[in-house]
């Protein structure tokens, strides 16, 4: 049976395991509930922004080229405590390289997956837990010029996509080449294009392009901190039973010392009156 010192020293340790991870949950739900809402509220701009690439025809950059290079960007967290999210991230990643016949270049996104990742050729990127639109772009503009400039032929994301807090789905999506629109049903609306229609077909490429890249890297920053509140939560669950238990075991070792203490104290008092 565990010493009444050895039982505090467990306790002292497993409480302050309790505070960490409940002060992680919260900021994980806060975390969470930010990005959530910047989800949900950039889809109607993109859908906006599809419609009228595809009213204008599809974008100049959707033609398929021989492929030569191929580039992925891998888009994991920034740190653990997180389940397998980034685990899973990174096992799907190797399952698509080993498929990859074409030489292959490699942008890790995310601390997790470069200081996880030491085996695969790999250029770092840095991205905050939730990029904003600024930044998006910026990553956008870099993937752009790495396709336009012949460095790659195709560019894909590598991410967990979001579906709900207790599911995400690692996923392969390709960026570039981007796809062709489908055949949109005549309904009757005219347009008049200012400047021209292929300065515009351009323009809004580049906001498709870009609000693309937003919209995928806040489906995986949702994803990642929805993973990190459910992790956090169960950690604070488990060592909150553990602490319970601990000190109701505490408890049962003193009233037994005491209760034997008592025990001593009035057996030596009997035996005096008896002598």
């Amino acid at each position: 049976m565990s010493s009444l010192r050895e039982l505090k020293r467990r306790i002292a340790a497993i409480s302050g395991t309790h505070q960490l991870t409940q002060a992680m949950r919260m900021v994980s739900v806060s975390k969470y509930n930010r990005a959530l809402a910047l989800h949900r509220a950039y889809q109607p701009y993109k859908a906006q922004c599809d419609r009228l690439l595809q009213a204008l025809g599809g974008a100049s950059l959707s033609e398929a080229r021989p492929l030569r290079r191929v580039l992925y960007v891998l888009i994991t967290g920034n740190r653990g405590l997180c389940g397998v999210y980034n685990q899973e991230l990174l096992r799907h990643l190797r399952r698509e390289l080993a498929r990859q016949e074409a030489p292959w270049k490699l942008i890790i996104c995310g601390k997790w997956g470069q200081e996880n990742a030491a085996d695969l050729p790999f250029t770092p990127y840095t991205l905050p837990d939730i990029p904003d639109s600024r930044q998006s772009a910026e990553l956008a503009r870099l993937l752009l010029e790495a396709y336009r400039s012949g460095e790659a032929d195709e560019v894909y994301f590598v991410y967990q996509e979001f579906h709900n807090v207790l599911v995400q789905e690692p996923v392969c999506r390709r960026l570039l080449p981007m796809q062709a629109p489908a055949e949109e049903a005549d309904t009757g609306e005219s347009f008049l294009y200012v400047p021209d229609r292929e300065t515009l077909r351009e323009a809004i490429a580049r906001r498709v392009l870009c609000g693309q890249v937003y919209a995928w890297l806040l489906s995986a920053a949702t994803g990642m901190h929805g993973a990190t509140m459910t992790t956090m939560r169960a950690a604070a669950d488990n060592s909150g039973a553990m602490l319970e238990e601990l000190t109701l075991h505490m408890n049962q070792l003193r009233q037994n010392a005491i209760t034997t203490q008592v025990l001593e104290v009035s057996g030596a008092a009997l035996q005096e009156e008896q002598a």
